[in-house]
């Protein structure tokens, strides 16, 4: 269930993206400029268009990532300007709130998962979630982990390989015979931990986009 509450505006410089009637995905653009009524962001581009300009009035939704989760506004587009650099003046016409409000949400996802096990050796698994906290996924059955166990965990992020230690929090089966084991990550880096939350983001907006076109 998602949870709402008022959160801190973007701050100049914040990668967030947009959303308008006009396109069909979210576009990808940062923001240059606010104040207590309004944003200006920079015009988003896609591969065949240098710059977008939609009509004015267009209602627009912004989304960007806190440290706390995905935050979401609403306005409409007042201003396009092509120069000095293409930009659309947006005026608020809601207050920021949080669609995440737990500190490390967590999202269902399965992605490929390389598990260390101290003298056990190495298992390859899937993830049944995860998010900046920790992770759970699928163990094999002659696992033996408990909790506190200390593991290594590489999970494939987008194609790329995400390393963090871990400690295994709980180790449960299921009634058809299927173990899964939690983890929280041990002291991740501020750009791991912000890599963690730009796929939950990323992830959440490809669903919302599909479920809108369903």
């Amino acid at each position: 269930m998602i949870e709402m509450d008022i959160t801190k505006w973007p701050a100049i410089r914040t990668r967030v993206t947009l959303l308008s009637h006009h396109w069909p995905d979210w576009l990808e653009s940062r923001i240059e400029d606010l104040d207590d009524h309004r944003l200006i962001v920079a015009a988003p581009s896609t591969p065949t268009i240098p710059f977008l300009m939609p009509d004015l009035g267009d209602l627009i939704k912004v989304h960007w990532i806190s440290h706390r989760g995905i935050c979401e506004l609403s306005g409409k587009v007042d201003v396009c300007k092509r120069s000095p650099m293409p930009t659309w003046e947006i005026t608020v016409t809601s207050q920021p709130t949080i669609h995440q409000r737990r500190r490390f949400a967590r999202i269902p996802v399965m992605l490929p998962v390389t598990l260390t096990i101290g003298e056990c050796g190495i298992e390859t698994s899937n993830t049944i979630n995860i998010g900046e906290g920790g992770m759970t996924c699928v163990i094999g059955h002659n696992q033996t982990l408990a909790p506190g166990d200390n593991i290594e965990v590489i999970v494939n992020i987008d194609g790329e390989a995400f390393r963090a230690q871990a400690v295994c929090l709980r180790n449960e089966s299921n009634e058809i015979g299927s173990h899964s084991a939690s983890f929280r990550f041990d002291q991740l880096e501020p750009n791991q931990a912000d890599r963690i939350r730009r796929f939950i983001f990323n992830e959440e907006l490809q669903r919302r986009a599909q479920g809108r076109h369903k």
